[in-house]
Parts: structure tokens; sequence; C-alpha cells
């Protein structure tokens, strides 16, 4: 077997991620009370700053529980009985988003995109003229399904010019590739901490526009649930020291020490390193023969989607290199399952981590029967060219 990280194994999963020294030691902590002025001052600080990281001058909530709570505070405070929302079906993740629409009594309109690259905007175009009473326009930023981006940017000025509500999934992006709630006109923007912000799981962060806020204000019927009320969220999140529940208090310390971890790195060069670990762990895919899912130019930065050819199977792939080198990657999700193994790189991670995923990934192929070399030497030639610089962040994961 070969060496593992610490006492467990190197996680390269599209999510939860590994945490780094400075965030565990956030969390190994005793913890104070919600009602502590020592925990308002750690609320109100993750507060600001993940607003820099939404790139929002609006309200944000942090709230406790999963990213897929905050999608359904979204939902539960914009949709009603009987309105039409316009779902872009682009994989696993965005079946979800309309199974949220038709539990409140939403009707989803679905408007597909290709399974390899994100949807066009001209769709949404022709969905719209279909159903021109539709109320809100929601989709998954990054599908960690199938590793494949949506044109966020581009669809929010559609949204804003049609007057539709905005709700966009950044589960998978936020914090390793660009978002721009308040510029790309986006009311809803769900995420949580496990992903590329580098933190545990157990919250649900959200940015809330002014426009998002006031409609939920003016709805005739509220949420039918007490922790579905956004407005009770925003309220709690603007002045942590007025109670709403009691707050998962060591998942915000830890939340806000890595967000200073993110401010601290700067989100540009941020970005550019998961860009630059991304193309690398791409090429390093190709040169085994192999296909990354997503065509070129729609990928994520977050992960990788290779496609798994036969009579391989990425379960079985990912078995072996959990087995053989101690690295954890997963298969795919949905019609995909065993057809898509993906590869996660984000968070605080540096060339060593993919270096080491590509190694066990060579490995498993020739356990495997499929003969392949060159990954990681393709890998390390192509980061040899970055700036060193822009490859570290500021509290690295040992490896």
């Amino acid at each position: 077997m070969g060496s593992r990280m610490g006492d467990g194994e190197l996680l390269m999963t599209p999510g939860p991620v590994m945490l780094s020294k400075r965030v565990m030691r956030a969390l190994c902590r005793q913890v104070c009370s919600h009602l502590s002025s020592e925990f308002a001052e750690a609320l109100s600080e993750a507060r600001d700053l993940l607003k820099e990281v939404f790139r929002t001058g609006q309200d944000v909530v942090i709230a406790p529980g999963s990213s897929s709570l905050g999608l359904e505070m979204a939902i539960s405070n914009s949709v009603g009985p009987g309105d039409e929302v316009l779902v872009v079906s682009s994989g696993y993740y965005a079946d979800r988003i309309a199974e949220m629409v038709v539990r409140h009594g939403g009707l989803p309109v679905m408007v597909e995109a290709p399974a390899r690259r994100g949807v066009e905007v001209g769709r949404l175009k022709e969905a719209l003229e279909s159903h021109p009473d539709a109320r809100a326009l929601c989709v998954v930023h990054v599908e960690s399904s199938t590793g494949v981006a949506n044109p966020v940017g581009d669809i929010g000025r559609l949204a804003r010019r049609e007057g539709l509500l905005y709700i966009v999934d950044a589960v998978s992006s936020l914090g390793g590739m660009e978002v721009r709630a308040d510029d790309w006109g986006i009311d809803y923007c769900v995420a949580g901490p496990q992903k590329a912000l580098g933190a545990p799981p157990g919250l649900a962060l959200l940015s809330v526009s002014g426009r998002a806020l006031d409609m939920a204000r003016s709805r005739r019927e509220r949420p039918s649930t007490f922790y579905m009320d956004i407005t009770g969220w925003v309220r709690a999140t603007r002045e942590p020291l007025k109670r709403y529940v009691t707050h998962s208090v060591l998942l915000v310390f830890a939340l806000r020490e890595a967000l200073r971890i993110a401010v601290e790195e700067g989100l540009e060069k941020r970005f550019r390193r998961h860009h630059a670990l991304a193309e690398a762990v791409r090429r390093g895919v190709r040169e085994l023969g192999l296909e990354v899912f997503p065509e070129e130019g729609h990928e994520a930065d977050t992960l990788t989607a290779v496609r798994v050819p036969e009579p391989l199977s990425s379960t079985r792939i990912a078995d072996v290199m959990l087995a053989e080198s101690g690295v954890r990657v997963a298969r795919g999700w949905g019609p995909h399952a065993d057809r898509i193994l993906r590869i996660g790189h984000m968070g605080n991670i540096g060339p060593e981590h993919v270096l080491k995923a590509l190694s066990a990934l060579e490995l498993a192929l020739s356990r495997l029967g499929h003969e392949a070399r060159g990954a990681v030497e393709e890998a390390s030639s192509f980061l040899s060219s970055q700036d060193p610089d822009v490859l570290r962040p500021p509290d690295e994961i040992p490896i």
C-alpha cells in the first residue's frame, strides 16, 4: 500500500475536501456560547469575508445545514403553487433542483443542455417564448456529476433582461472559479464550505439580492417551515447577537479561517491556481489515452470527469486507486455512474496532490490491464512552466 495523508487517505473527490492545518486548528477548540460576543464577532467576520468571495454588496446567509438546504431555502421563498420555473437540465444536481420545485408546488420547465457542454443561451430564449409567465430560472454552475461548467454570467444577463428571479447552484465553483453574484444578476447564489473553500461540511451559504428579499417579504404565504424563512436568516446574519437558532459554532470558526485563507491568497490568484492544477490533470488524463468528459472549453476547474472505456468501470478504478495508493476519487452519478471517474482538485492543494492522484490512476489502470504511462510526466512538465508562487495556497495541506 502507498503512503497516505496522516492516518487517512488522500481525499481527491469532488467534495468534501481535506482541511488545511489552520482550518483544523480553528475547528479543534472548546465550544463557546452562540450568544457570546466571541461568536458574534466570528460570524460577523465570516459574513463580511463571504461577501467578498461571492462578490456581492448585498446580504449573505450562513445557516446550519447542507448546501442542499440553501437551495431549498431559495426555492421555498420564491416558488409557489403553479409557478413555472425554468431549470437547466444539465445532470444529477439540476434534476434535484427540479424535484425541489415540484415539492413546493411549482412546475419545472426542463431546458435540456448537451451532456458534454454548457447550455446554449438560445435554448433558454426558446423556452421563454413558450413559457412567458415563468417566474424563475435555475442553473447549476458546475455540474459535478459530469464536470461541465455552465455559462452562468451569460445566462444571468438573459434572466435580468426578462425579469426572472435567478437562482444559481455554485456549490462546486465558489472559491475555485469566478463567481460574481452582483455583476451576473444572481438573486440567490448558493454554496457550501466543503468544496473549493476548503472548510468542513455542515453550513449552507447563500448570497441574497435585495430583489429576492423584497419578493420573499411580499409573498402572500410565508414558507411552510420556520427554518426555511430567508427573512429570518438574513436578519440573524446581519445581527449575530439576535439568535434565530442555535448555530453550529465550531463550523463557523472553521469557515471564518477558510475564508481568511482564500482572501489572503487573493481570489484571482486562487482561481489561477485552480485552473493550472485542473489543466495539469486534464493533460495527464489525455496522455493516458483517456478522454475528459466535458468538451474543451466547457470543463470545470474544480474537478475533472474522465470517460472510462469498456470494459473498465469507474467503480473498479476508484477501488484500486484507494487500495493500492491510498487515493480516494469518485465514480459518476446518475446515468453516467460507472462510465465516469471524477477527480477533485479544489481547496488548499498544490501540485503534489494532483501528481499523486495521477500516479495512483496510472497504477490502477495498469493493475486492471490498461497499460498507459506518462500522465505524471506530462502534468509535471506543464506545472513546471507555471509561476510556482501561484501554485501554492497560503496554508497548503501537507502530503
